[in-house]
C-alpha cells in the first residue's frame, strides 16, 4: 500500500516539475524582448482617399521609411524576421486621410511613431515600435476637381494614332483645378498586339492621367473606351535621325524671365530610331525640331530652388506622315532632367528675392 502511494506522489512531483518548467520557459521567452529594424516598410495612401482629394506623403502616394525599430518576444521576433526574409510579409501599411480632420487643402505633419503605434497591420504582428526614422512626414492635401477630358490612343512609344477611333471620346475625370488647354487630356496607350487587334475588331481600354505633383501618379478612369484602328498597315523601315534639334516651348509669360537648363542633354540629343518610309524621313529631317520640351506655366507652382523636372520629350513628327502611319518611334521616348531658374535682372527673380 505504502508502495503504491510513494509512485502516485513521485508521478504527482513529475508532472508538477515539467508544469513549473513550460512556465518558467514561457516566462523567460516573454521576458527576453528583442528589438529588430525592418528598413522597407512601407505607407501607401490608401485607395478609399475620397476621389476630389489627392493626397501625398513628402510628395509621393508611396513612401518608403529609412527605418521602423520593432520589440517583441524572442519567439515573435524570430517569426516576423522569417515572414519578411521569405516574402510572405509585406511590410506594409495604409494612411487613411478619414482617420483625421484634415480636409482642407494644405499641408499637415504627422508623427510616424504615434501613426505606426495605432497601425492594425503592426497591431497583427503582435509587436510595439519604439523608435522610426523619420520621425515627421509632411501630409500634403490636394483638391481636385471633375472636368471633361479628350481621350488620345498612342503606341508604346507615345507617338499619337491619329486614326483611333474613340467611344467615346471624352471622358471625365478628377484632375488638378489649374489643369487646362493640352493637360485636359486622358491616354490609351495601345501595345503592337493590341494595335493588330483593334484593326480586326474593337477593344476596350480605362484611360489614364498622370499628375506630376504626386510622383507621376497615374490616375485611370472607370470608364471604359471603345477602340478601333484602320485595316491598311504601312510598310515601315528602320531609320536613324543621328544629329537631332531640340526646341523648349515657353508661354509669353515665362519668355525673358525663366531660363531651363536641361541636365542630361547628350540623353535628349541622341540618335532618334524611327520606323518609316524614305519621304516621311526626309520631312522629319526638315523640321526646325525634332524633338520638344514643354514647359507649363503650372510647373512654377511646384518649382523649388533644387527641384528637378523629369518629363517626356514631344517627337515632332510631320503631321501629314503621322496621320497617314508613315513614321513612328522605333525606342523608348527620352525624358529630359531639366530645372527652371529665374534669369538674372528678370521680374520673376525680383519677386523671388
Amino acid at each position: 500500500m505504502s508502495k503504491k502511494i510513494f509512485t502516485k506522489i513521485t508521478y504527482g512531483k513529475f508532472i508538477a516539475v515539467i508544469f513549473l518548467t513550460c512556465l518558467i520557459w514561457i516566462w523567460a521567452d516573454l521576458a527576453l524582448d528583442e528589438n529588430f529594424t525592418v528598413n522597407n516598410l512601407v505607407i501607401n495612401v490608401a485607395k478609399s482617399t475620397p476621389e476630389n482629394l489627392l493626397v501625398t506623403l513628402n510628395g509621393q502616394t508611396e513612401l518608403t521609411l529609412d527605418e521602423v525599430v520593432l520589440r517583441g518576444s524572442a519567439s515573435k521576433v524570430t517569426e516576423v524576421k522569417r515572414k519578411i526574409d521569405e516574402g510572405i510579409l509585406k511590410p506594409e501599411v495604409f494612411f487613411n486621410i478619414s482617420r483625421y480632420s484634415w480636409k482642407q487643402v494644405d499641408t499637415y505633419t504627422l508623427n510616424v511613431l504615434s501613426f505606426l503605434k495605432e497601425s492594425d497591420f503592426i497591431n497583427q504582428l503582435g509587436v510595439t515600435v519604439v523608435d522610426c526614422q523619420p520621425e515627421t512626414i509632411k501630409v500634403q492635401v490636394h483638391s481636385l476637381v471633375k472636368k471633361e477630358l479628350q481621350v488620345k490612343c498612342f503606341d508604346n512609344s507615345l507617338n499619337e494614332i491619329g486614326k483611333a477611333k474613340l467611344d467615346p471620346s471624352t471622358v471625365q475625370m478628377y484632375v488638378p483645378e489649374y489643369w487646362s488647354g493640352e493637360q485636359l487630356s486622358a491616354k490609351i496607350v495601345l501595345s503592337k498586339y493590341e494595335q493588330q487587334q483593334a484593326r480586326v475588331s474593337p477593344i476596350y481600354k480605362k484611360p489614364f492621367i498622370e499628375i506630376t505633383i504626386a510622383d507621376n501618379l497615374v490616375k485611370r478612369s472607370q470608364q471604359e473606351v471603345k477602340v478601333r484602328l484602320p485595316a491598311q498597315q504601312s510598310l515601315l523601315a528602320e531609320q536613324l535621325i543621328t544629329s537631332p534639334r531640340l526646341g523648349i516651348i515657353l508661354s509669353p509669360n515665362l519668355q525673358g524671365k525663366y531660363k531651363v537648363e536641361i541636365l542630361n542633354l547628350n540623353s535628349v540629343l541622341s540618335p532618334i530610331s524611327v520606323n518609316t518610309t524614305e519621304q516621311a524621313k526626309r520631312a522629319y529631317e526638315n523640321m526646325p525640331y525634332h524633338v520638344i520640351l514643354q514647359i507649363y506655366d503650372s510647373d512654377l507652382e511646384e518649382n523649388t530652388p533644387d527641384k528637378t523636372f523629369r518629363r517626356s520629350l514631344i517627337y515632332n513628327f510631320p503631321p501629314e506622315f503621322l496621320r497617314n502611319e508613315q513614321i513612328e518611334l522605333n525606342q523608348q521616348p527620352e525624358t529630359a532632367r531639366f530645372n527652371i531658374t529665374p534669369l538674372e535682372g528678370s521680374a520673376a527673380q525680383s519677386a523671388g528675392d
